[in-house]
């Protein structure tokens, strides 16, 4: 773990000064310019990433886009992109692999994979409006 995190910090800097945050920035505000998509995508994005990497992998490397993101879109501020993006990298439920947690009960509660998916995606849903409603309304 450590040491994906300590790659993932070069990798993170290359996102940022390559033009890749920028040009992926440019991208979501242009696909989603209403705020409550924006916020939406960043969120997604941030929950099915930390589904297979772990979220301080996933922070690093979404900070730079969504930091351009929220400054590129003008419709949506600094704080409810990073807020969106955090709350998105704690709904880890999607799969077994994403915390140590639900993979220490993995074989001993005999799970298989796709339970994971099938209950955590309500999870994520439930977390995914509250964080965009709240985001909107408490941070505007």
């Amino acid at each position: 773990t450590v040491l994906a995190i300590a790659t993932t910090f070069g990798i993170g800097a290359a996102v940022d000064r390559s033009g890749l945050a920028a040009a992926a920035a440019d991208a979501l505000v242009r696909w989603f310019p209403q705020p409550v998509f924006l916020l939406t995508s960043i969120f997604v994005v941030a929950a099915v990433l930390t589904s297979v990497v772990s979220n301080n992998a996933t922070a690093i490397l979404l900070f730079p886009i969504v930091r351009q993101a929220a400054h590129r879109s003008g419709s949506i501020s600094y704080a409810q992109a990073v807020m969106c993006m955090l709350v998105g990298l704690s709904s880890a439920y999607l799969t077994p692999i994403s915390h140590q947690t639900s993979l220490m009960v993995y074989a001993p509660g005999g799970y298989k994979f796709g339970d994971y998916f099938l209950l955590g995606v309500g999870l994520v849903a439930t977390q995914l409006v509250a964080a965009v409603f709240f985001t909107l309304l408490l941070l505007s």
